[in-house]
């Protein structure tokens, strides 16, 4: 049985993590991703579902957090390729964090000179 769990959480969000313990009514999440399904139309004009994982804690530097366990309204199992897909995003992030200064912009703004 796999250690991580879908979260369907009151706010709408779904989040697929590992539930590391408990304390005083809140749980510890580690790395937990949002999932969003989306519909894609292929070239021979079928419908595709696709899911996409997005880190829920980004822009920050934390990859645990605590929630409340009542914004939990419930806990699923996720299937294997889900859980295959969570463990490589969880790789590709950590190779290549997605919000890298991929514009190549400086790193710190400098006034103009006069």
């Amino acid at each position: 049985m796999t250690p991580y769990r879908i979260l369907k959480l009151r706010s709408g969000d779904d989040i697929i993590t590992r539930i590391k313990g408990k304390q005083k009514g809140k749980l510890l999440i580690e790395r937990p991703m949002q999932m969003n399904v989306t519909t894609q139309i292929t070239p021979a004009g079928m419908r595709r579902d696709v899911l996409i994982l997005r880190d829920w804690l980004d822009h920050t530097n934390e990859s645990d957090t605590k929630i409340p366990e009542d914004w939990v309204a419930t806990f699923l199992t996720p299937d294997t390729s889900t859980v295959d897909l969570y463990l490589k995003q969880k790789e590709a992030d950590d190779l290549q964090p997605p919000y890298d200064n991929t514009a190549e912009l400086p790193e710190q703004a400098t006034p103009p000179q006069n």
